[in-house]
């Protein structure tokens, strides 16, 4: 998959996880372009500069829009190509939404929102990056974000900012027990600060991140088995793993690793 990812200014990485561009030249809109996306713990906005891609839904196909920002996603996402992609994606941290456009992240949680009802000034830069060569991409979003955090009134507390370090992957936390203690405040304030912050509640977070542990494990050369796999992301037993497959991707871990290229490298 020729997909291109790009560094946001280091000022800019407590909001920004990163740019990344898709450029498929030859794609086309039959089963085999059929793709999964993972829910993934950000928000994305989509800028497509070419063909739109299908969302499909229950056997419901639906044309995607131009430009869009996507909430985190409780399950997986299949879409289709509908021609040649040229693609630009900003992945966002789930807080970013609430410094950058006033919006608690729950509000996008399971929803995707066409840009000019986020922030018409989305829409500026999606002009912006119609033409852009490659190598311009993160400069003008960098120069766009920096000029969204001057004008926002909005920032971080300690509390905050300590729910974000606690949640973040580096921190290496695998269970709410964990987190919880190092939480000194109210069970219901911290599940209050995680809709905001996150969209999701954090054993919800947790969830996923073990279940995108398992995927890697399972597209690797030294992928033994799926009872291996189960236990070293932290599953109780293969059966666990199994049941967390099909709620995430209404199929078994043998299916769906079946055909591991039809799992897309964003939104993972």
């Amino acid at each position: 998959m020729p997909i291109q990812h790009y560094q946001p200014h280091q000022h800019l990485q407590h909001l920004i996880k990163g740019y990344w561009l898709l450029d498929e030249k030859e794609a086309n809109s039959t089963v085999q372009n059929i793709h999964m996306l993972f829910p993934a713990d950000a928000i994305e906005i989509i800028f497509h500069r070419k063909n739109v891609l299908n969302r499909i839904n229950q056997d419901i196909t639906q044309k995607e829009e131009n430009a869009f920002l996507e909430g985190q996603q409780r399950k997986a996402i299949y879409v289709q190509h509908t021609g040649p992609i040229n693609t630009i994606g900003i992945t966002l941290y789930p807080w970013a939404t609430y410094i950058l456009f006033n919006t608690p992240a729950a509000v996008f949680t399971d929803q995707k929102f066409p840009i000019r009802v986020i922030d018409p000034t989305l829409i500026q830069l999606y002009d912006l990056l119609q033409e852009a060569a490659p190598a311009h991409i993160p400069l003008i979003c960098n120069n766009y974000f920096f000029h969204r955090i001057k004008k926002s009134k909005l920032d971080f507390s300690d509390k905050d900012d300590l729910l974000i370090e606690l949640m973040s992957e580096t921190k290496g936390i695998t269970n709410l027990d964990m987190v919880k203690g190092n939480w000194t405040l109210s069970t219901r304030y911290f599940e209050k600060k995680c809709l905001v912050l996150l969209g999701i509640q954090a054993g919800e977070v947790l969830r996923k991140r073990k279940m995108k542990k398992a995927i890697s494990f399972c597209m690797q050369e030294d992928f033994i088995s799926f009872t291996d796999v189960a236990h070293r992301a932290g599953y109780y037993d293969q059966s666990h793993f199994i049941h967390e497959c099909q709620y995430y991707f209404h199929q078994s871990p043998k299916h769906l690793f079946k055909h591991p290229h039809h799992l897309l490298p964003y939104f993972v």
